[in-house]
Order: structure tokens, then sequence, then C-alpha cells
């Protein structure tokens, strides 16, 4: 079945290559669109499974209960990119682009023992210090303990994905991802059917047992290539490491900053509300960006016009805008149905999170161009650290006014995403300039 799905991918993906740019594909795009397969067929099934869990948490919540769990979610987000140091994206980065088995393995290895050592050390100074974040956040502090503790979890989980992702063991990775979103949604079903208590806390065993089981099921394949520390691959990626670092802190800003702001300014009801519209049309896109991103990544490590790649992703894109943007406002009202009347249904956000989910895949591919090359990585780094300047002043303004809600953060977010798009596009004139 999935062969058969594999060739059909790859003649209509051929049809449409040489309707939209005018030649056919190289062997490189065929391989790319084969490894894409593998991960469709896994997020097809774990994609219904995560959406349809994430729908019952919420109905069964409702958006109180559902905010404090997405609020879980996010400060467990920034967690594990702290516990990360940028460690995670060096190693896929190294790995993807070596050719030697074993410098592949002593990258990865470099990465999970430093790893190993960040994880411990964030979870305890977040509980020395839960009190004072629980105020910044205006959460209670169990709930920060909580999150911290719930990223230790899943930072392991998400590291061993980077790895096998570089390692492109596709299709054992759809595998796993099948087995974990089935898990997630059995126990979610389990909980939605015979809890009697409306807590958010009960709606987080089914990730972390899902989680458990995909750093068991890669951590099979992982042990064997595991080595000792070294020091001299470590200063070899120390360069790439110290842009990759900053890069994720302020990534990881911007990423939560909308949720912590609704949190703290308009409520945790309201982020319920938000994190449904959200999840009625990112479920789908982000498990595509996803997918993309998977194979997308490790082959622009190993490709060297990436000026002809760009051109033909903004090509695609244009003919793809209005079709999608379409397809996911409809796709977002029908989902919107199952999470119940009280999240109700506003067509204003559906267009908002519409567009904020195509700006999505843009930048997925963009940010796979530019993380591929060192010098368009330092090019766009050096804009993109003043991002949080223009983030934090878009939050100020929309704070001054009296009706401040939700367009307003979803406006911001359009912006942040154009503010990555127009970055790339000048570190590419910039390199033209210099040429």
């Amino acid at each position: 079945m999935v062969s058969y799905i594999k060739k059909r991918l790859i003649s209509i993906a051929e049809v449409l290559h040489l309707r939209i740019f005018g030649h056919e594909m190289s062997e490189e795009m065929r391989k790319f669109i084969g490894n894409l397969s593998w991960s469709f067929f896994g997020i097809f099934f774990s994609s219904a499974f995560l959406f349809f869990g994430s729908v019952l948490i919420g109905r069964f919540l409702g958006p109180t209960e559902y905010g404090k769990y997405n609020l879980v979610l996010t400060i467990s987000n920034i967690a594990v990119v702290i516990m990360f140091f940028g460690f995670d994206t060096t190693a896929v980065k190294f790995i993807s682009e070596s050719s030697e088995k074993e410098k592949q393995n002593q990258f990865m290895s470099n990465s999970l023992w430093a790893i190993m050592v960040l994880c411990p050390i964030i979870v305890a100074l977040a509980f020395i210090f839960r009190n004072l974040i629980s105020k910044i956040i205006n959460t209670d502090d169990n709930l920060i303990l909580i999150a911290f503790l719930f990223a230790f979890i899943v930072a392991f989980k998400t590291l061993f994905d980077s790895f096998i992702k570089a390692f492109h063991k596709f299709r054992y990775q759809a595998f796993v991802k099948i087995v974990e979103s089935s898990i997630f949604f059995s126990l979610v079903l389990y909980f939605f059917i015979f809890n009697n208590g409306h807590s958010y806390f009960y709606f987080l065993i089914p990730s972390i047992v899902a989680s458990l089981a995909v750093i068991f099921l890669y951590g099979k394949i992982i042990k064997n290539k595991l080595r000792k520390w070294n020091n001299e691959s470590f200063l070899y990626s120390k360069a790439y490491l110290k842009l990759t670092l900053a890069v994720s802190f302020i990534g990881i800003f911007i990423g939560t900053a909308d949720r912590l702001f609704i949190a703290k300014y308009l409520g945790i009801r309201e982020l319920g509300i938000y994190s449904a519209y959200l999840m009625s049309s990112t479920i789908i896109i982000g498990q595509l960006v996803l997918a993309l991103s998977n194979v997308f990544f490790p082959m622009m490590n190993k490709a060297e016009n990436k000026r002809e790649i760009i051109s033909k992703v903004d090509k695609l894109m244009l003919a793809a805008f209005i079709p999608l943007v379409i397809s996911i406002s409809l796709l977002s009202f029908i989902l919107l149905k199952f999470f119940g009347s009280q999240y109700g249904v506003n067509w204003i956000y559906i267009v908002f999170v519409s567009v904020i989910s195509f700006l999505q895949i843009i930048t997925s591919f963009y940010g796979a161009i530019t993380s591929s090359s060192v010098v368009l990585f330092k090019l766009t780094s050096r804009v993109y650290y003043f991002k949080p300047i223009f983030i934090a002043t878009l939050y100020l303004l929309a704070y001054s006014f009296s009706n401040f809600g939700l367009i307003s953060i979803f406006f911001i977010m359009m912006c942040s995403y154009v503010y990555d798009i127009l970055n790339t596009k000048l570190a590419f004139k910039l390199i033209a300039v210099k040429q």
C-alpha cells in the first residue's frame, strides 16, 4: 500500500513540477518525494489520532482547564529549548552533512551527553525559582513545576526524533509516530470515558506515556551509535552551536509569547479558546510542516544551488496561496464544531489562523534553507536578533488599545512570519550583491 502511494505521489509530483517550473524533476527531488511519502504515511495516521485526542481533551475540559493544559505545553516548550541549548539543531546539521558514520555517531553522542547534563539542572532551577516564574506568568507554582517535569520527558523524545530524522530513518520514524499517537489517543479516550474529574493534569498522562514509548523505541537504534564525549567534535561544531543557541532562544520567545501574553492579560479561558482555533488549523498544517522538515532539512544540507530551490518554493507557494487558505478555512470551520459550543465559531479568527498556517509552511521551507548554510544562517541571524524588539513593540501597541483581544494576537503572529520571510529574502539579495 505504501509503495503504491509512494509511486502515485512521485508521478503526481512530476506532472505538477513540469507544469509549474517548466522542466522535469531532478533525481534529488525524486528522492525527496520518496522519503516524504514515508513521513506523510506516519503523519496521516498520527494527525488523526492527535487531533481527535486533542478535541476530546478540549471538549471534556472546557476553555478554562483547556487553557491550563495548553499553558503547561507552552511552558514545557520553553523549557525544552533551554534544555537543548542549541545542541539538537547542531547535531541534526552535522549528522546530515557528514558522510562518515563514526563522525555522525560522535555528533549525536556529544549532543546527547550535553543535554543529559543540562536537563536535571534546568528542572532543579525551575523548582527553586517556581514562585518567581509563577508570578511573572500569573499562574500557580504547581503548574510551573508540572510543566518542567513534563518537559524533561518530552525533551528526550524530541531529541531522539531529531536523531532518527538526521539518520534518514524515515520508515521507522513513521512507524513510531503511529505507535505514539495510538497510545496517546487510547489513553485520552480512557480518561474521557472513565475520569470524573475535570483537571488538565490527567490529560498530560497520555502524552507522558506515549513519549516514554517513543524514547524506548528510538533508544533501541540510538544505543548502538552512542560514543564517549569527544572534545574535538564539540570544538568543530562550536561556532554553529553559538548561532543556533541565540536563534533558538529568540525563536522560543517569539513562538510562545502569544500564549503567555494571553494567559497573563486576557485570562486562561481566552487561552483555551485561542488554542482551540489554532488547533483546528495547525493540527494538519503543523504535521505537514513536520513531515516536510523531516526530509527537506537533511536534503538541503547536501544541496548546492539553494537560490534555485527557494525560487521554486516561491513559485509553488504563490500558486497554492488562495486554494490552500480557502481549504484550511473550511477545514478549520468543520473541526471547530468538534470542540463544542463553548468555543464558538468566529470567521475572522478562522481566516487569520488559516493565513498563519499558510505562512508557517513558507517559513518552514525558508528555515530549512537558511539553517543548512552557515553564510545564510549568519546573515539571517543578524536581522533575526532584532525580531524580539519588533514583536515586543507590537505587543505594547496592541496592549495600549482599549479593545485589545485575540484579533490583535493573530495579527502579531502574521507579522512575525512575514518578518522571517522578508529576512530570508534580504539575505539572498545581500549574497547576490557580494557575488
